[in-house]
């Protein structure tokens, strides 16, 4: 029996050859640093036999979470990761033959998802300056658009939509009866959020990681935020625990402790000046404010290819090239300032 026909161009990454744990890992927009020794002696606590013996229990997560986003437990939904948020929603709302709108450069799972139903993916390409006007995604919507993706912001090419953007945007997928999915997995790096619009059209669904600023992407959990009629719906191809029983307590923990998450955030920001600082003094070009990386544009893709190479022989883990426009950047995952001084160091000598 042959698979089907329409998974038949997709090609999916093999990371099982990857050996990144003994690495400084500024490639997947992870938490660059282990947390505090308070924070480690916490989690010790919460993470008891009880917690890996039994299954998931989800009241407490839910009720704080719903309190931290002032919205209902009814509007959320626990997912396992991010990545199954989208692949839950595209499962329920679009068909084969659908057109799901999306820019790239982008979170590469979206056009996966769109290909795995048998769905057409219109992609949005940036252009040479790494703009992409919003005119560009309203013209690429059709009668046959079920589902146009805004991650807020876009990586690896970053891109924010702005309040007037997100309304006309809202405002198209009444008019043409489409589902907005807007992913805010950099949230707290940017701290600006479309929950409340969630919360008054029903067309629109926020979805989040845990990944980033919460640091746990190790243990795969994000969350969907939706009109209650919505989470009934995509809870009805959820599995029977959403999240592992760890995933859970972890996040319970860092709920009641998000001052962990807004130091991390401030540690981010300052190496962000680092960088910032310390490529304008090589003249090196930048391109990222509002995520937890940023983008330097090189020479060549050549170059690149050997600053990325010789970073990696000194132990860290950076991104590049990407595809054009972004073909002669290199992307580095922020940290804390003296990380981001020891990569700069690499990076000038390299350069240089």
């Amino acid at each position: 029996m042959k698979a089907k026909a329409y998974l038949d161009d997709i090609n999916r990454f093999d990371s099982s050859h990857l050996d990144r744990l003994s690495m400084v890992r500024l490639d997947r927009n992870e938490r660059v640093t282990a947390w505090e020794p308070e924070a480690w002696e916490a989690i010790r606590q919460v993470i008891t036999p009880e917690v890996i013996l039994s299954y998931p229990e989800f009241g407490p997560v839910y009720e704080k979470m719903a309190a931290h986003l002032d919205v209902k437990p009814h509007n959320l939904l626990l997912t396992h990761g991010s990545d199954i948020a989208l692949r839950s929603i595209f499962d329920v709302y679009i068909n084969a033959g659908d057109e799901a709108v999306m820019v790239t450069p982008t979170y590469a799972m979206y056009p996966v998802y769109a290909q795995i139903v048998g769905a057409k993916a219109v992609e949005v390409g940036f252009r040479k300056d790494l703009s992409l006007p919003f005119s560009d995604i309203r013209n690429a919507i059709t009668e046959r658009t079920r589902i146009v993706c805004l991650p807020n912001p876009n990586q690896p090419i970053e891109r924010v939509f702005n309040p007037e953007e997100i309304e006309e945007a809202v405002h198209l997928s009444e008019m043409h009866d489409f589902l907005l999915v807007i992913d805010e997995a950099y949230f707290y790096f940017h701290p600006h959020t479309c929950v409340p619009l969630a919360m008054k059209h029903a067309n629109v669904i926020v979805t989040r990681t845990f990944s980033k600023a919460f640091g746990l992407a190790g243990v795969r959990a994000g969350l969907i935020v939706a009109d209650k009629s919505r989470i009934a719906e995509i809870k009805k191809v959820k599995p029977i625990s959403e999240i592992n029983h760890v995933a859970v307590k972890l996040i319970e923990l860092l709920l009641d402790n998000i001052d962990w998450v807004d130091h991390y955030v401030e540690q981010v920001n300052a190496g962000r000046e680092v960088v910032l600082k310390r490529a304008g003094a090589m003249g090196i070009q930048t391109h990222g404010e509002s995520g937890n990386s940023i983008l330097l544009k090189l020479n060549n893709e050549e170059q690149v290819r050997k600053i990325v190479s010789g970073a990696k022989e000194q132990g860290y883990l950076i991104k590049g090239p990407f595809e054009y426009p972004a073909d002669h950047h290199v992307r580095i995952t922020l940290g804390p300032p003296e990380i981001m001084e020891r990569v700069m160091n690499i990076l000038e000598r390299i350069y240089q």
